[in-house]
């Protein structure tokens, strides 16, 4: 065997059998309990591998705290998953996946939203927000006409970076 041949071999093997990823944890100023950090990110992890057994492999979650709650999301996936005894608990109802591959979630007025994204073939720069009693996202109205860029909450206000200045 070749020496290329053997090395895509290997980062064949190396890709597929390592479990890449990582953990965000967007904290308020309190600190929080290091074994319940590790309890979170413990479990994180094997969400993250039973998603692998499934075929999809996650590799950016964010984690959020929202109020008394903690919120965690999948880059790529709509699930929402909250803390809840010593496990994560989905609370996404929908079946659909993929439209938010490389988005910009946060949380602004107590609610969680995701900026911009690809998937179903296009890039957007839509805004969703998850509404909790639903177990969905919607589209905030108006926000389709946002471009493709990066943004930022800043002193409550929503600002827009791309080619373009909103």
């Amino acid at each position: 065997m070749n020496y290329k041949s053997l090395t895509v071999l290997l980062l064949f093997f190396f890709q597929t059998k390592c479990s890449f990823g990582q953990f965000i944890y967007y904290d308020k100023s309190e600190i929080i309990d290091s074994s319940k950090l590790h309890k979170i990110y413990k479990a994180g992890k094997e969400l993250q591998s039973s998603l692998k057994k499934l075929g999809f492999t996650a590799e950016t979650f964010e984690i959020f705290e929202l109020n008394d709650r903690i919120l965690m999301t999948i880059d790529g996936r709509f699930d929402v998953y909250e803390w809840r005894n010593q496990n994560w608990l989905n609370l996404y109802k929908g079946s659909l996946h993929g439209y938010n591959h490389n988005s910009q979630k946060f949380i602004y007025n107590d609610k969680l939203f995701s900026f911009r994204g690809y998937g179903f073939w296009r890039e957007h720069g839509e805004i969703i927000e998850f509404l909790p009693e639903k177990g969905e996202w919607e589209l905030v109205q108006g926000t389709n006409i946002l471009p493709f860029g990066f943004g930022v909450v800043q002193d409550s206000v929503f600002i827009v970076n791309s080619d373009k200045c909103y």
